[in-house]
């Protein structure tokens, strides 16, 4: 995983939060956003009702496959689909351009 130091760092402490309020990261899904601050709420519970505030760089991590979101992900997290990905053409983006979208200016 292509994480800094200081990434897999707030990865340890927002892993060692979770396990100390019951969550097991090790065998369900959660966000954990790793570019934030030590001391934000840095995870969130993987859920399609549930959407964390996506930022266009942002960078997270999803548990238990402990692999970074995909920008398709972060699109699905906004509500855009399959279908949707397809009609608008969105598959003629870049991946960095798909993240941008996802972000906070299109979810507002």
């Amino acid at each position: 995983m292509p994480l800094t130091e200081r990434e897999l760092a707030i990865l340890a402490v927002a892993v060692t939060k979770m396990q100390s309020i019951g969550f097991r990261p090790f065998n369900a899904e959660y966000f954990v956003e790793v570019d934030q601050n030590f001391g934000r709420q840095t995870f969130n519970r993987r859920s399609p009702s549930h959407c964390p505030c996506l930022l266009p760089n942002g960078k997270y991590i999803l548990t238990k496959q402990w692999r970074l979101l995909s920008s398709q992900e972060k699109m699905q997290l906004q509500g855009v689909g399959m279908e949707e990905y397809k009609k608008y053409k969105m598959d003629t983006l870049s991946p960095s351009q798909l993240s941008n979208m996802a972000g906070n200016a299109r979810s507002s």
